[in-house]
């Protein structure tokens, strides 16, 4: 409900505000409403347990979810940075309304309230797809910090309006960051790559401090 309202309140206050920060930071929380409803997927077919058509679970599926939104991130951080430099070329400035700061501010702080509680949820049922999906919450709140910055410069110092534009692209970045990491992770599960060899060294350090071990074998 408070993304659904955020990107309304962003689409509506970029468009008649005339700020392209603000509406790629509108595209950022439109897509964060809809990694909400994949999670949501996700989350169900994760606690579903194992049958006989899935042996090993549906833990895949949940994986499946959170590479879904990495994609979703991706694709909207490009889309961006493209409309934003479109706008830079073509020098089509346009003065931000002072309201579209106010929403910007609102997205911060609703944002950030989102991420620590989704954050402490997952850590809680210890779900992938809820980390990713709080993770989306706080580039949401970190880009609408850059888009309330270069709303506010490109509102009230005149030869600085360019700067609207710029932290529109300035907030793609963040975007595609944060969406590689997520794909990368969810990729290494699908092909379930093998664990890091510092991280196995160390838990064959620890197993070999338990009283009564001989050895450890298998590790790779």
């Amino acid at each position: 409900a408070v993304n659904a309202a955020l990107t309304a309140l962003k689409f509506l206050g970029g468009f008649y505000g005339g700020s392209k920060a603000l509406l790629a930071d509108a595209l950022h929380s439109l897509s964060d409403l809809i990694s909400d409803f994949l999670a949501l997927v996700g989350l169900h077919f994760y606690r579903k347990g194992k049958d006989h058509s899935h042996p090993y679970g549906h833990g895949k599926i949940e994986t499946l979810s959170t590479l879904g939104i990495g994609i979703l991130l991706l694709g909207a951080a490009v889309w961006i940075g493209i409309d934003a430099a479109r706008t830079i070329y073509k020098r089509a400035f346009t003065t931000p309304h002072l309201y579209t700061i106010w929403i910007a501010g609102l997205s911060i702080l609703s944002k950030e309230l989102l991420y620590q509680i989704t954050t402490r949820t997952a850590l809680r049922i210890k779900s992938d797809v809820m980390a990713a999906n709080a993770w989306h919450h706080r580039t949401d709140a970190i880009t609408s910090v850059v888009a309330l910055a270069g709303i506010a410069l490109a509102r009230f110092v005149p030869s600085l309006i360019f700067l609207d534009s710029y932290a529109a692209i300035l907030v793609s970045f963040f975007i595609i960051r944060i969406g590689v990491d997520i794909i990368r992770g969810s990729l290494d599960k699908i092909i379930d790559t093998a664990l890091p060899n510092q991280l196995i060294e160390g838990v064959e350090e620890e197993i070999q401090k338990i009283e009564g071990i001989i050895g450890v074998h298998d590790t790779a």
